[in-house]
């Protein structure tokens, strides 16, 4: 209730306005000194932000299967999503890089799809060529810390539930981006989960005030101290208030990351650079969670 999701939808012929009422999504009242538009928009390229909001109860637009739409609900509630049909086969979309290059895309079919394999389709390995190299990960709203979690290269399949939108980023204009009949990962579970036993994994949390932030470093056996595409991944700063992140260890790239994968052997030795935007300042707590240690 009242937290951000995005979402897709796996039907064709849904209208925005209906949909949004039909699901009691929130509404921008006047009370509030909004002109009563739900809280449901696309994602916008040039500007770097969720919107427009102008979505009404008569609003006709079509929501189109595999973009992905921010929506906050009014109330507990399932999404209900009765359209004309259920959308089948591939689909090929375009990505817009005219300024920030970051696109809202969305799982279209009625199963899980694979993220990050690339062994076999997934979103990654179907669209290697489309995406930057320094942003090569799926990136999906986690309403628990107000920020982004990253799908990236590395130790597990992990898969994206039915009606997940989710962000990736364009490496240049009007470049294709496909979703394939390939990528459905059949289950009897729609979340994300995990088929193959994790890498060993620090994740390390920051705690100001009411913000909470996270970065993660993985310990792969075939890594490196330097860049490596999809398995080094820049960090999208989601939250506003905080972010925390780690630098590439031999320093051979400037850029703040989400997840760092390092090699796994000598990691008691390491030294990891760890960067923390907090514009307001304030007492902070450092705390964090390992797996895959002895």
């Amino acid at each position: 209730t009242n937290e951000w999701h995005v979402i897709s939808t796996p039907m064709d012929g849904l209208e925005m306005g209906p949909f949004a009422q039909n699901n009691n999504f929130d509404v921008w009242t006047t009370e509030e000194g909004g002109d009563g538009s739900f809280d449901f928009a696309p994602y916008d390229e040039a500007n770097d932000e969720w919107g427009p909001f102008d979505v009404f109860p008569g609003t006709t637009t079509i929501i189109q299967p595999g973009i992905g739409y921010i929506a906050r609900l009014n109330s507990p509630t399932e999404f209900d999503f009765a359209g004309n049909s259920i959308f089948t086969g591939t689909l090929d979309l375009t990505l817009n890089s005219t300024n920030f290059g970051w696109n809202a895309v969305g799982n279209p079919y009625t199963s899980g799809i694979s993220a990050n394999v690339l062994a076999s389709p997934s979103v990654l390995s179907v669209n290697a060529e489309s995406l930057a190299a320094d942003f090569y990960a799926v990136y999906m709203w986690d309403a628990s810390i107000n920020d982004y979690y990253i799908i990236n290269l590395g130790g597990k399949e992990q898969r994206i539930p039915v009606c997940q939108g989710f962000l990736v980023k364009a490496n240049a204009d009007g470049v294709p981006f496909q979703f394939t009949n390939g990528m459905q990962a059949h289950s009897n579970t729609t979340n994300i989960k995990s088929a193959e036993i994790p890498p060993s994994e620090i994740k390390l949390f920051v705690q100001a005030g009411d913000h909470r932030n996270s970065t993660r470093i993985n310990f792969l056996e075939a890594s490196s101290l330097g860049f490596e595409k999809g398995y080094d991944v820049g960090k999208l700063k989601g939250n506003d208030h905080i972010a925390l992140y780690s630098r590439i260890v031999d320093n051979s790239r400037k850029i703040d990351l989400g997840v760092q994968s390092l090699p796994d052997v000598s990691y008691s030795t390491l030294s990891i650079p760890i960067g923390l935007d907090l514009p307001a300042g304030g007492e902070t707590v450092f705390s964090l969670e390992t797996v895959g240690f002895p």
